[in-house]
C-alpha cells in the first residue's frame, strides 16, 4: 500500500485564517482568555456549573487569619542577638580565640570610636 505525495501547491492561507486559527487552538487549549462580552457569553454558554461547589468565603478568611497569626515571629532580644554575633565572630575565626595583641587593638579602637561617636552626639567634636 504505496501511498503517493502530494506534489500538489496547497492553498495558501492569508493572515486572517492563520490568526484565527491560532486564536481557536490557543483557546481550545486554554491558553488564551477570553477578551470580549462576545467570548465571555461564549465560555459561560459553553461551561457547565452545576457540579462547581460554592466557595465557603467565610472558612477561607477564617482559615487566611489562622494562617497569618501563625506566622507570627517575635523579634529576638538584644542578649539574643549579642550571643549570635560572638557565635558568627567565632565561627568566622574557625572557632580560635583572638590573639591577645589584636583583642587589645580592637578595645582601643572600639573606645576611640565610643568617644568620638559620645561627643558628636553631644554637638561637640
Amino acid at each position: 500500500m504505496n501511498k503517493k505525495p502530494n506534489r500538489e501547491k496547497p492553498e495558501r492561507l492569508t493572515t486572517e485564517e492563520v490568526e484565527a486559527a491560532l486564536h481557536a487552538a490557543l483557546r481550545d487549549e486554554g491558553r488564551l482568555f477570553p477578551t470580549t462580552d462576545e467570548e465571555i457569553a461564549a465560555l459561560e454558554e459553553s461551561l457547565d456549573l452545576t457540579d462547581v461547589p460554592t466557595p465557603n468565603v467565610n472558612g477561607f478568611l477564617a482559615k487566611l487569619r489562622k494562617q497569618r497569626e501563625s506566622r507570627v515571629v517575635a523579634m529576638p532580644t538584644r542578649e539574643a542577638v549579642k550571643a549570635a554575633a560572638e557565635n558568627l565572630a567565632t565561627a568566622a575565626r574557625n572557632g580560635k580565640d583572638i590573639r591577645g595583641e589584636v583583642r587589645q587593638k580592637m578595645d582601643e579602637l572600639r573606645r576611640r570610636y565610643e568617644q568620638e561617636n559620645n561627643s558628636s552626639s553631644d554637638g561637640t567634636r
